[in-house]
């Protein structure tokens, strides 16, 4: 939480995705329909569990919604989006590696892989729209090729 003296309290979650590419497409998730933002577009993901890192938070989440065993890369980007309510979402996208495994719909409407042009069709999640233009924008200036970090 978030004290500053005359404002509203902040809450601060930490929310990590990941962006799994494979030959040029990117693994995205569709939210489920009871969720907030029904039926959205987004890079798989989910909270920071407390006592996890990063890494940690990522594979498990990945295993959760997906059933896939992955492994954390780079970090690509990151997010502070403000939720209703107080909540600010501290967002960090990492690349990730699926080692084992095809996606299934386990906590999630439904996945694709999807090239640049088929991102561009998608209805993304308003925290994850900056990222997707970016990956999109990676993704063309080298067909081809993964992606990685500015590090």
């Amino acid at each position: 939480m978030i004290d500053r003296p005359g404002m509203p309290q902040v809450t601060v979650v930490e929310v990590v995705a990941g962006i799994i590419v494979e030959e040029g497409r990117a693994l995205m998730t569709q939210r489920m329909a009871s969720d907030r933002f029904p039926d959205l577009w987004e890079f798989p993901g989910g909270k920071v569990d407390p006592g996890e890192n990063h890494a940690e938070a990522l594979v498990r989440e990945l295993r959760e919604e997906l059933a896939i065993q992955t492994r954390v890369g780079a970090l690509y980007d990151t997010v502070r989006y403000d939720a209703l309510g107080g909540v600010r979402l501290d967002i960090y996208f990492y690349f990730a590696e699926r080692l084992q495994g095809e996606p299934c719909e386990v906590e999630v409407q439904a996945w694709t892989w999807s090239g640049p042009s088929s991102l561009r069709r998608l209805d993304i999640i308003p925290s994850n729209r900056s990222v997707v233009a970016r990956l999109v924008a990676d993704l063309e200036a080298a067909p081809g090729k993964t992606p990685r970090s500015e590090e």
